[in-house]
């Protein structure tokens, strides 16, 4: 009998944890304009640090004159957050992030009937800010803002497209809305 209700406490004591966990799932609004799924999970480690990761889908097509070309394509991306100032209250917040990601898509060349396919990888960091109302419970709805820079390193498999304009140090920007539970 003591046994059971030992098992039983330390059962109760684990949920109690886990509920004590944070979590924010998120979305980037102002992809769905262009036909970009952008969608995200935040994991709050302590009071001053979470993880994020996060999935892209998109498929869209582009006009250059008469021509068309569409292209589709998938990422994911992985970050680490650190909180700073004194509130200690992970998720919300002034925070910093190094990031890493990648993404493959394939598209059709514009004015020919070639096919191509990229690939890319990149690594960078963010400056942010995390809101989360209400500001007292523990979770609500979120606003999450950010600026940065990425270094990324891209290629591709068509030889006619010799450069993708997508090489080097490129600004990054970060808006998602999410609920935090």
């Amino acid at each position: 009998m003591k046994r059971n209700l030992l098992t039983l406490a330390l059962v109760a004591f684990a949920f109690v944890g886990l509920s004590a966990q944070k979590g924010i799932v998120k979305v980037n609004p102002l992809g769905f304009l262009i036909g970009n799924l952008n969608a995200g999970y935040e994991h709050v480690l302590n009071e001053n640090s979470g993880i994020e990761v996060g999935l892209n889908y998109f498929n869209f097509d582009v006009s250059f004159g008469a021509e068309e070309s569409g292209a589709s394509g998938f990422g994911g991306y992985a970050m680490y957050r650190l909180y700073l100032g004194s509130s200690k209250d992970a998720p919300r917040g002034i925070y910093v992030a190094p990031v890493v990601g990648f993404g493959s898509s394939s598209f059709d060349v514009a004015g020919q009937d070639e096919k191509g396919k990229t690939s890319n990888f990149r690594v960078g960091g963010l400056f942010g800010h995390q809101w989360v109302w209400p500001k007292d419970g523990d979770g609500g709805f979120t606003l999450d803002l950010g600026l940065g820079v990425n270094y990324v390193s891209s290629s591709t498999d068509v030889e006619s497209v010799t450069d993708l304009g997508l090489d080097g140090i490129l600004p990054a920007f970060r808006l998602a809305i999410g609920y935090a539970f």
